[in-house]
């Protein structure tokens, strides 16, 4: 069955999405990029990729930028272990490839390329790792299927197992069963996940619960954010009470900007730090506006050093600084949870600080987590947020243990990388007992 689902996808899927990708990229600029950057993707790694190299290739799979992020202290841990292993990530969209930076340990970085059994036969043995790992999410069929064919084994880490993967139905629901039964071992974040996967998928398929390496990535971060703590020294940001919104939209804004103004007024000492999910130009222009329409004075980070004024906002104007920003609020609010769902809660949170968010959070078990260990609030309103933002400032003893329960329930989380790492170093093992380097 898995076969005719699959020859139904080659014969009609892929050649319609290409056609409607096509079509689209002339009007989207992103999907535009995500083309452009795949063109002679098999001439350069023809061109640059070693050929019939002895060393351990492992390949990682993201969907994005926050995929790389969690997977990056696995294949730190990987590296450390094996300083030789090939590490090789591919990405599937362009903000991930674009903000990846080719560095240890990532040895080489590319697109993977669009589903098509013959891209995918091509790319798979041009690369030929031992190991392919994909991070969540982001499963295509091809891909997993050609890795089959070549016993390659195939890890899905950081898994969890999303509700409309269970409300699927007819040949959906088919194709994923048979997706997920491809691969070698599950590694879910939780209990919950791992029954569900287990009711879903082969029996053959080996499910552990591993924990989610999101923890790790956002506490070996915090431990690199002194220079952020230094940015207090700076004029803007002394002796000010700084509440950080993070990965916001619109529908965020509407509600923080508003709260924020009315607490500004009573507390004159009020800084708010607001950074964009996509910090463009159009979308700091935006916030800007709605700011000057509020009567709060703006400054765009990347000015801070040309201009000698005090705003009430500094809007991040770049990306790869919102999590180590955190570090210099006494409260955070996350953003899309107002939107359509919620950002990283852990960030903020391993800081100590009070996190709170919008109601939209059923894609984050985090969220979920942190809610359950009394560790965060949710905030439907302009007004509870004014609200919270107000015990924030007074120092009220609620407030405070939030922020405490959130960095413990951070640290108890710690060491899911460590354990998969050396699960993956097991497959390898399996297949090839002299493991080399």
């Amino acid at each position: 069955m898995f076969r005719t689902l699959l020859f139904l996808y080659n014969l009609i899927f892929i050649p319609l999405s290409m056609f409607a990708l096509v079509v689209v990229s002339c009007f989207n600029q992103k999907i535009r990029r995500g083309l452009a950057g795949r063109i002679h993707l098999f001439c350069r790694i023809k061109a640059g990729f070693p050929k019939n190299n002895s060393h351990t290739k492992i390949l990682f799979h993201v969907s994005s930028y926050g995929e790389f992020l969690q997977a990056f202290p696995v294949m730190e841990r990987l590296k450390q272990q094996h300083p030789q292993t090939i590490i090789i990530v591919t990405v599937f969209s362009p903000s991930g490839y674009e903000n990846i930076q080719l560095k240890p340990p990532v040895d080489y970085l590319y697109y993977l390329p669009i589903d098509s059994y013959w891209g995918m036969k091509k790319f798979v043995r041009m690369i030929s790792p031992r190991v392919a790992i994909i991070v969540r999410h982001d499963i295509w069929p091809n891909f997993v299927w050609r890795l089959k064919l070549e016993k390659i084994p195939l890890l899905l880490i950081d898994a969890s197992f999303a509700n409309k993967t269970a409300e699927l139905g007819g040949m959906l629901k088919l194709l994923n069963r048979n997706l997920l039964s491809q691969f070698s071992a599950i590694y879910p974040i939780s209990d919950r996940d791992a029954k569900q996967f287990a009711k879903f998928v082969d029996k053959s398929v080996n499910i552990q619960i591993m924990g989610d390496t999101k923890y790790d990535q956002v506490y070996i971060r915090s431990q690199f954010s002194e220079r952020y703590h230094q940015l207090r020294q700076h004029s803007v940001f002394k002796k000010r009470k700084i509440i950080v919104a993070g990965s916001t939209w619109l529908a965020d804004e509407a509600q923080i900007l508003p709260a924020f103004r009315e607490v500004a007024v009573e507390e004159k000492s009020a800084l708010l730090i607001i950074a964009p999910h996509e910090p463009t130009q159009k979308r700091v222009a935006e916030i800007e506006s709605r700011c000057e329409k509020l009567k709060l004075t703006t400054l765009r980070l990347t000015r801070l050093n040309k201009h000698n004024i005090r705003p009430d906002c500094i809007i991040v104007d770049q990306i790869g600084l919102l999590a180590n920003l955190y570090a210099l609020g006494m409260a955070a609010f996350v953003g899309g949870s107002f939107y359509d769902k919620v950002h990283n809660v852990l960030e903020p949170a391993v800081y100590g600080i009070p996190v709170f968010f919008g109601p939209r959070i059923s894609n984050s078990v985090e969220a979920a987590t942190l809610l359950e260990n009394d560790a965060a609030e949710i905030v439907r309103s302009s007004d509870d947020i004014k609200k919270l933002l107000q015990k924030v400032f007074r120092g009220e003893q609620s407030t405070k243990q939030l922020g405490e329960n959130a960095r413990r329930v951070v640290k108890e989380n710690v060491g899911s990388s460590e354990k998969i790492a050396a699960k993956i170093l097991d497959h390898i093992k399996s297949l090839h007992p002299r493991l080399n380097g």
